[in-house]
């Protein structure tokens, strides 16, 4: 793949998240779709905690996958450019 069929980090950013937000309306939609724990089973508030901190430290570990991959691609464009620079400074 050469340069001009890279992706504009703008495109690749824009990529991210509607990927990201696709992630999260599926989860979601799984944990909604879940029936209540009081439908079927007495009150468990232990358990029922535990389960809503796991439910936020998925999403939380989604947020962080996330900026991790836009600072690669932030790193990505800038070594690029630095690339192109060295390059065309050459003799």
């Amino acid at each position: 793949m050469n340069e001009n069929e890279r992706p504009s980090h703008e495109a690749l950013t824009r990529q991210i998240s509607q990927i990201m937000d696709q992630a999260e309306s599926q989860l979601i939609s799984v944990v909604d779709s879940t029936p209540a724990a009081t439908e079927t089973h007495p009150p468990r508030p232990g358990l029922d905690s535990e389960m809503a901190e796991i439910k936020n430290n998925v999403l939380r570990m989604g947020s962080l996958v996330e900026d991790a991959i836009r600072a690669a691609i932030a790193a990505s464009s800038t070594i690029a450019g630095s690339t192109r620079c060295s390059a065309t400074s050459r003799p």
